[in-house]
């Protein structure tokens, strides 16, 4: 079995090459070993603004994640503003991928108080499917985040967030 922490300096050197079958190849070696150690290497590739191609396969390899040692990785991606362009993909392979992000929920009220309606609509959601394993004192938490900034955000996105408060309340 392969040791989960150590990471192929092949893989490595292919997600760090300028030809693009080189990349695809290595996201595709590491969708196959599902070591998320990988991850801040694979979107270290968003500072050089990768084609859609590498993009979609970005995605990919988030959405099909089933190790919840992936979230640390990604939702430190999702608080990196160098990868703010790509965070609609960040935040949807949170809810895509079924894992367990409970003990992040503060930064998915975060995401859904600051950032633009489309990427707040992904984070409610993400939300919405990890409210089952937040405890009563979490909930009240984000209730009392979400009820205490809603006259702060824009007009635009205060049906969301009051979309959100009854999603909770209802809980």
């Amino acid at each position: 079995m392969e040791n989960k922490n150590k990471l192929s300096k092949n893989i490595l050197d292919k997600l760090n090459s300028k030809d693009e079958k080189n990349i695809i190849n290595a996201i595709n070696s590491i969708s196959d070993s599902n070591n998320s150690n990988y991850l801040p290497y694979v979107f270290e590739l968003f500072k050089n603004k990768p084609n859609s191609n590498i993009i979609k396969l970005i995605s990919q390899l988030l959405n099909d994640s089933k190790n919840n040692d992936a979230t640390i990785h990604v939702v430190d991606a999702i608080k990196n503003p160098l990868y703010k362009e790509y965070l609609y993909y960040l935040v949807s392979s949170c809810w895509i991928s079924g894992l367990d992000y409970s003990k992040y929920h503060s930064i998915f009220i975060d995401v859904v108080l600051k950032e633009d309606y489309q990427i707040a609509f992904e984070s409610l959601t993400v939300i919405e499917n990890l409210l089952h394993n937040l405890s009563q004192n979490d909930v009240e938490l984000c209730l009392d985040k979400l009820n205490s900034s809603i006259e702060s955000i824009p007009t635009e996105k205060r049906g969301l967030v009051n979309e959100l408060v009854k999603i909770i309340e209802s809980y």
